[in-house]
């Protein structure tokens, strides 16, 4: 493939020496200037006029005419660049399904976290229709999502459906929540679940990659099995699909005037920590009732455990706060 080279932005010192020289004083060019001179005539700051000699170009208009020969260079990269990917579908799809017919149903096992990430790749760069991923940490650090922020993205933008499933006490983590709102905005989803589940990363239901010692840790300790199995793939997408049912969205609606006062009264007793018991005597109700509110207000807010109630209840109100 044939590169394009971009014109470089830069000007001899001599000659912009003597350019400056001739826009003060007016004078011409002397014999002295003439390998300077011969570089202003190539840039075209200088032309020569038949009748007044040597006559300056308004640096203005040369680098509007250099901008638009960059922002041409730059569109044809662009183009270039979008075009890889197609360029080798038909090299990628030959490799893989060589490889794939010969690791069918055979574990292969991985050590240290770059030749865990160094497969990934090469598996995700095949990537056709779907990425699913378990992430039962409580958090994950700014490099790491950095890491996966990019890989993810590029999946987004070929149209792979790409989901994440995590732990529902990760949203306490700033750095996921900036994470989650480029994904999302970009078409990834990302949902929690205040349950315990496995990691594990599944591919176009036909491959998954799983952790050897439960947490893939970013060490060159860390161990993975990649698992080239149509069967077993499938079989674990439908595991990811049974816990994303049961998960709660990210992002959930919840409009300011959706709950009721005494709602609202049983979720602050419920944040100091106050039993279904002592709600109940403080409201005049049976602890049938406050388990009936509580059942109503779980599915108002789509919370599905008393922790994620928790966190949509400060959603609705940080949201109430903002629109004050």
């Amino acid at each position: 493939m044939s590169g394009i080279s971009a014109p470089r932005v830069e000007i001899d010192p001599k000659a912009r020496d003597l350019y400056v020289r001739l826009a003060s004083t007016g004078e011409q060019p002397n014999s002295d200037d003439q390998d300077a001179l011969w570089v202003l005539l190539d840039l075209g700051l200088v032309r020569k006029d038949t009748d007044l000699g040597h006559v300056l170009v308004d640096p203005g208009f040369v680098g509007a005419r250099w901008e638009a020969s960059l922002y041409s260079s730059a569109a044809a990269i662009m183009h270039q660049a979008s075009e890889v990917r197609t360029a080798l579908d038909e090299l990628r799809t030959a490799f893989h399904a060589r490889r794939d017919s010969q690791a069918a149903g055979v574990l292969e096992f991985l050590r240290g976290s770059r030749a865990i990430n160094g497969r990934l790749d090469q598996i995700l760069g095949a990537c056709k229709e779907e990425f699913l991923v378990c992430q039962p940490s409580r958090s994950r650090s700014k490099d790491v999502l950095d890491e996966s922020r990019s890989r993810d993205l590029n999946l987004v933008r070929t149209g792979v459906s790409v989901r994440h499933l995590y732990h529902a006490e990760a949203r306490s983590g700033a750095a996921l929540h900036d994470w989650v709102s480029q994904m999302t905005e970009h078409g990834a989803e990302v949902r929690t679940l205040d349950e315990d589940f496995q990691r594990m990363m599944i591919i176009d239901r036909t491959t998954a990659v799983i952790p050897g010692d439960s947490i893939l840790t970013a060490s060159e300790s860390a161990t993975a099995y990649v698992v080239k199995d149509p069967g077993v793939a499938s079989f674990l997408a439908e595991v990811f699909c049974r816990d994303w049912s049961r998960a709660d969205p990210w992002y959930r609606k919840t409009p300011a005037g959706l709950l009721t006062d005494r709602e609202h009264l049983i979720l602050r007793n419920l944040a100091a920590d106050k039993n279904y018991d002592s709600i109940a005597r403080s409201l005049g109700v049976t602890q049938r009732t406050v388990a009936s509110d509580v059942a109503e207000i779980k599915e108002k807010l789509g919370a599905t455990s008393l922790f994620s109630l928790a966190l949509a209840w400060k959603e609705l109100l940080d949201s109430s706060h903002a629109t004050a």
